[in-house]
């Protein structure tokens, strides 16, 4: 507003002295005339996380006085190409890939029995090769510092394992390694900031989200209040939330001894059922769905301040500053949001028609040959082009109403960093009401009618379209996945709006005979990587030989140019 004001007045007339001292005044009331600044009191938390930020932990990986870890950038090609189609066939988020991929390089040499013996430097080298590190950049130094947080889980594991045989034992190793993961990417990119951030915006809604305490007592409330933030804020998986779990139980685990490992291992089985029961635990999912709603507001800030910590309690303490920063960053969130969305996009398309291909020509043809002695065209290019192009099309109709939301956000900051103004309203958390067991009963006749009506209309259609059993079964299939990635990839955008968004009955109705899709495709997305054959013909066949050979090749070129060297 401040800046729109200011650019009007220069395009206006400058000889006209009335309008100047018009606005001369105008100026002095909205604090940037006559270098007078209108400044405001930042709030204690603010400046807390303000100073948090400008704390220096960078790993000094620019000192070129350290010798950094190498690889052949041939073998890189080879190693990165095999790590972009293991991604687009096992479908995750782009912050989880580089943790995910520490943890299936774990648990990979954990099912080969070598975890023990396992030289953690060929993990930098793996991650590395796969392009989740730049060649060299990482210092030598930092696989000392990983080899002491992967002795640490090695010990618990090792002091673990006695109490459980069998399946149960590799569960809870690879539960233990899950969290040794998340720990070793630490080393690599320093956790600080987002526990600043975390810390921060648990301050913000401790008082604002209510329980009760008949049903749910407070540490339940704050615990689960906790991993909502996490998961909105920061988009932790339950790997890293089982580790922040870990964290709180044991502040000390970090720089765990002996005695506290020995502790730990003593009460593992207790505390994994702990931990797995807090992640989770029914009152996670409406206190998450609430908390979201407001985290555009603590990224918003976030980006301020990260920009430039130095000067950010200056741009703080300035409104008119303040809301130059809020647009910009903004500005700068959506086009990531568009940016990321179109990634997740393209991501989710090549792992549809890589899947569906497949599936296609090892079921579907196979089935129309045999049982019907012809091929069913019509059928098979539908299941292997339809899917994409709804999913795209769904991207395509995902908008923000940049100036109405830019400005709620505008609002809302102000109330979370200044004193004095008023803060967000945020709506009450309710548990799930209890309803008597006949009406629950009628509610879920009728959600199993809309479900058979809105899959039975379509399996309807497919029919007509002369679709054969296993060719409807893939349709249906890849429908409601495709439905879930579009919501997903959805949310990218949705996540940064704040002002409500109205809907109208076509709108309702459509979302009415969706849900049943919808839920099946989450619950196909949560189990599906459970029961992937393909990420498992990776994992198990395919990626040990594939990197085992990717080592040769390496140690040949170190060969070779030993050689060469000789020469000269």
């Amino acid at each position: 507003m401040n800046q729109g004001i200011s650019l009007f007045f220069i395009n206006m007339d400058s000889n006209n002295d009335s309008f100047n001292q018009f606005a001369q005044g105008l100026q002095k009331q909205v604090g940037f005339g006559n270098n007078q600044i209108n400044r405001k009191k930042i709030k204690h938390n603010v400046r807390k996380l303000v100073a948090d930020f400008q704390k220096n932990t960078d790993l000094d990986w620019k000192d070129q006085t350290r010798q950094k870890i190498h690889v052949s950038s041939t073998i890189s090609k080879m190693a990165f190409l095999y790590e972009k189609i293991r991604v687009a066939i096992d479908y995750k988020d782009e912050h989880l890939l580089r943790k995910n991929a520490i943890e299936r390089i774990l648990i990979r040499r954990l099912s080969q029995g070598k975890i023990e013996t396992f030289d953690v430097r060929t993990l930098v080298i793996e991650l590395v090769r796969a392009g989740y590190l730049k060649n060299h950049t990482v210092p030598e130094s930092v696989v000392e510092k990983i080899k002491m947080v992967f002795i640490k889980y090695i010990d618990l594991m090792r002091k673990s394992s006695f109490q459980l045989q069998g399946q149960q034992r590799a569960r809870l190793n690879e539960w233990i390694l899950n969290m040794a993961a998340v720990e070793i990417e630490h080393q690599f990119f320093p956790y600080h900031q987002k526990q600043a951030l975390l810390e921060y915006a648990y301050s913000v809604l401790y008082n604002k989200v209510t329980v009760d305490e008949e049903d749910v007592n407070e540490q339940e409330k704050n615990t689960q209040l906790y991993i909502a933030i996490q998961r909105a804020l920061v988009k932790s998986d339950n790997s890293i939330i089982r580790y922040s779990l870990l964290n709180l139980y044991y502040p000390d685990w970090e720089k765990a001894d002996e005695n506290l490992i020995s502790e730990i291992a003593g009460h593992i089985i207790p505390l994994k059922k702990s931990i797995e029961g807090q992640i989770e635990n029914p009152i996670g999912g409406p206190i998450f769905r609430q908390v979201k709603k407001y985290i555009i507001i603590l990224t918003i800030l976030k980006d301020i301040i990260k920009e430039n910590p130095g000067q950010a309690e200056e741009i703080l303490s300035n409104p008119q500053k303040l809301e130059e920063k809020i647009i910009q960053a903004c500005r700068q969130r959506y086009k990531k949001a568009r940016d990321k969305l179109k990634r997740s996009t393209i991501r989710s398309v090549v792992y549809i028609i890589l899947t569906k291909t497949v599936l296609a020509f090892i079921l579907e043809l196979p089935f129309d040959i045999l049982a019907y002695n012809t091929v069913h065209y019509l059928a098979l290019l539908t299941n292997v082009i339809f899917h994409p192009l709804l999913l795209i099309l769904i991207a395509a109709n995902i908008t923000i109403p940049a100036k109405k939301n830019t400005e709620k956000v505008i609002k809302t900051i102000r109330g979370l960093v200044y004193e004095g103004e008023e803060e967000f309203a945020f709506t009450n958390f309710k548990k799930p009401i209890k309803r008597r067991a006949a009406l629950n009963l009628v509610f879920n006749i009728l959600y199993l009618l809309v479900f058979s009506i809105s899959f039975g209309v379509i399996i309807f259609v497919l029919r007509l379209l002369d679709f054969n059993i296993v060719s409807i079964f893939l349709f249906l299939l890849f429908l409601c996945l495709v439905s879930f990635f579009g919501i997903k990839n959805r949310e990218t955008m949705r996540e940064l709006i704040i002002v409500d968004k109205k809907k109208n009955f076509a709108g309702l109705l459509v979302d009415f005979f969706s849900i049943p899709i919808l839920r099946m495709g989450r619950w196909l997305s949560l189990n599906a990587p459970k029961i992937n054959v393909f990420t498992f013909i990776l994992d198990f066949i395919i990626e040990a030989p594939f990197k085992t050979f990717v080592d040769v090749m390496d140690e040949w070129m170190n060969f070779i140019r030993e050689k060469k060297e000789e020469i000269f």
